[in-house]
């Protein structure tokens, strides 16, 4: 009876990756250039600092491992202020309610940034049913726009990244 049961599952398993194969590498490849984006909007935000030595920035490698992703490489942003450092690390590309995360982490204290639908205001979670499933299927909601946003307070809030809340952040997790 086990084995039956098991072959079901392992059959049943095949045929789900054939029918939605996903492709590591291209959630990395995609991750990888919405860090990256992350990283050229911060650099904006601090030019006229970075352009008068006041701060500087530089990318330092590290590794992550995510479970349906593996092993790679990617970077991590940090700011030094003086004597104090500042950096955004990015945590995973698959974040459970977001597109992706990026924590700025300061001596301080911490914030997230998570790569959320635009149109979002807060974290919310939707339990679809078979029915739901289907409907959707058949007539999918349009693609999200990704927009990097802090998640703030219980309620998972999200604040627009802009220059002036990145200072704050910067000020909150530095000071």
């Amino acid at each position: 009876m086990t084995t039956d049961r098991f072959s079901a599952f392992v059959a049943a398993e095949l045929e789900s990756a054939r029918n939605d194969p996903f492709d590591a590498d291209a959630r990395i490849r995609e991750w990888l250039d919405d860090v990256e984006a992350l990283y050229r909007q911060v650099e904006s935000f601090l030019a006229a600092f970075t352009a008068s030595g006041a701060i500087r920035l530089e990318r330092r490698p590290t590794t992550l491992n995510e479970e349906f992703l593996g092993t790679y490489e990617i970077s991590r942003l940090v700011i030094e202020i003086g004597p104090k450092q500042v950096e955004l690390r990015p945590i995973g590309a698959l974040i459970f309610g977001a597109h992706g995360r990026v924590d700025l982490i300061g001596p301080r204290d911490s914030r997230k940034l998570v790569l959320v639908d635009k149109a979002a205001s807060r974290a919310r979670i939707r339990v679809l049913g078979e029915e739901d499933v289907e409907r959707e299927k058949r007539n999918p909601p349009p693609p999200p726009t990704w927009a990097w946003k802090f998640s703030e307070g219980p309620r998972r809030d999200y604040v627009e990244l802009d220059e002036r809340a990145f200072k704050e952040a910067v000020l909150a997790v530095a000071s």
